[in-house]
């Protein structure tokens, strides 16, 4: 096993990501480990969502479904943690949801009656670029008036603009504007019915952890004028400006309790798009690949396919087969191959290792970490601001190889706040986790030591972010 792998293997016990490791269908992935720690939460207080529907009879033009709304559901589609509620819709077409603040909530509306898709009754939108709602407090309200069904285009909207929306989520117009980049992606969870059993999916009036997740684990490569930057670049430093995320493949992962089946792999049929698979190669639309990466976390099975550098990304409806259960989630909307290889709008945390003595040129040992988050712009990166960072990421971290004489397993990690734009950390045991190394090997720690860089982070939407830092020259075996 590489020292790379070995590495991610590791970072997946402590519960920690690392996005240097190579996938395959036999091993188990190596940024696996996603956040199981759930979503529930007693919401009796928390933001409100109102509205009235100007008629609960629904004939959809695109899908062929009619129906009678019957309830409203809203996910918080957060990587490896999605949560969920509904409320009911009253008979003259009211409804009111409380959902959780500080985070983005895709609202849709159903016929509870129906079985799988067929419950789906329009997704509600707060304009037509805008798909979730981000309360910026966790208290508040927003009333939308009156909600129409667009039967064409299968969206709910509010007689409300936007900016009156935004307005009551307490949301500024850059905030707006970077969420707006990146929340098509919550649109995969439209499906109330995901097994197709005929039963809500989630059926709580308080928010749960939903039933069944569908994330992207989105990897680079950090690199300036397409060289990979190594750990001497983060070293008294950040990153120059100049440095670019180089894109190198998305794990497309489904994720289910094992409480629901024992069947822990199967295939995955990508309806609408043709797509390259590191594990399967080129496959068309509507065709079936059991060559998957495995990625199981907690009390989950957790597998897919992994898309190549090269490869086009998935839109529309995704099916995940295995044993005799099917996950259907429709209307998925990754970000396009362009958006991934030009990331401007997204946010990623910058890191650098202080040393004990600024002059050192050889053995110097490490004052302290410091971090910062910036957001990819079409010339470089800006500071993110703290309302961007703590309203779309949910957690960040960092884990590295300490390479030692006897060449044993000596890992490293932390994890970043989201409530800061940036921190230092003292260069202390305690602030750290450790595993294979002593206080006092890590207080005499060299820069030298340093391999293997991983840096993650993860949105709030179902995205998760990895950033890979090579070895400098000559140092690490």
């Amino acid at each position: 096993m590489s020292k790379i792998k070995e590495l991610a293997v590791v970072l997946f016990v402590l519960g920690f990501i690392c996005a240097c490791g190579n996938n395959s269908s036999t091993n188990t992935s190596s940024d696996s480990g996603s956040d199981d720690s759930g979503g529930g939460s007693d919401t009796s207080t928390g933001f409100t969502v109102s509205g009235t529907l100007n008629s609960l009879n629904v004939s959809l033009n695109k899908s062929l479904t009619s129906g009678t709304i019957t309830d409203v559901m809203a996910v918080s589609p957060e990587t490896g943690n999605a949560s969920c509620k509904k409320a009911e819709v009253e008979s003259d077409g009211t409804f009111s949801i409380i959902i959780d603040g500080k985070k983005p909530w895709f609202l849709y509306f159903i016929d509870s009656a129906k079985q799988g898709m067929q419950m789906f009754m329009g997704r509600l939108r707060a304009s037509s670029t805008l798909d979730t709602f981000t309360p910026a407090s966790t208290t508040g309200s927003t009333d939308l008036e009156t909600i129409t069904v667009d039967a064409e285009n299968e969206v709910a909207e509010s007689s409300k603009t936007e900016s009156e929306i935004t307005s009551d989520l307490g949301l500024d117009s850059d905030t707006v504007e970077t969420i707006k980049g990146v929340d098509d992606v919550a649109r995969r969870y439209g499906n109330p019915d995901m097994d197709d059993d005929g039963a809500v999916d989630c059926n709580s009036e308080t928010s749960t952890t939903a039933s069944y997740f569908l994330d992207f684990h989105i990897r680079f490569d950090m690199q300036t004028s397409g060289v990979n930057a190594d750990v001497a670049d983060i070293i008294d430093s950040y990153y120059s400006d100049s440095i670019v995320p180089a894109y190198t493949s998305t794990g497309i992962y489904v994720a289910y309790p094992t409480s629901f089946s024992s069947v822990s792999t199967g295939s995955t049929t990508f309806v609408d798009s043709a797509v390259t698979t590191g594990e399967a190669g080129a496959l068309a639309a509507n065709t079936a690949t059991s060559s998957i990466t495995t990625a199981h976390f907690g009390d989950y099975y957790s597998w897919g396919p992994n898309l190549s550098s090269t490869s086009e990304t998935v839109t529309g409806d995704v099916i995940y087969a295995f044993g005799d259960k099917t996950l259907t989630f429709p209307d998925v909307q990754m970000p396009m191959l362009t958006q991934l290889q030009s990331p401007v709008g997204r946010i990623f945390p910058f890191i650098k290792f202080n040393k004990t003595d600024a002059d050192c040129t050889s053995s110097c040992t490490i004052s302290s970490f410091e971090y910062k988050w910036m957001k990819k712009t079409l010339t470089g990166w800006t500071p993110a601001t703290l309302s961007e960072v703590s309203l779309i990421i949910a957690n960040g971290g960092i884990g590295f190889r300490y390479d030692s004489e006897d060449n044993a397993d000596k890992y490293i990690n932390l994890s970043f706040s989201t409530e800061a734009i940036s921190g230092s950390v003292e260069w202390l045991p305690a602030n750290f986790s450790l595993e294979g190394v002593s206080s006092a090997e890590f207080q005499n720690l060299y820069t030298s030591q340093i391999c293997h860089v991983g840096l993650f982070h993860s949105d709030k939407l179902g995205m998760k972010y990895f950033q890979n830092v090579y070895n400098a020259g000559g140092t690490c075996s």
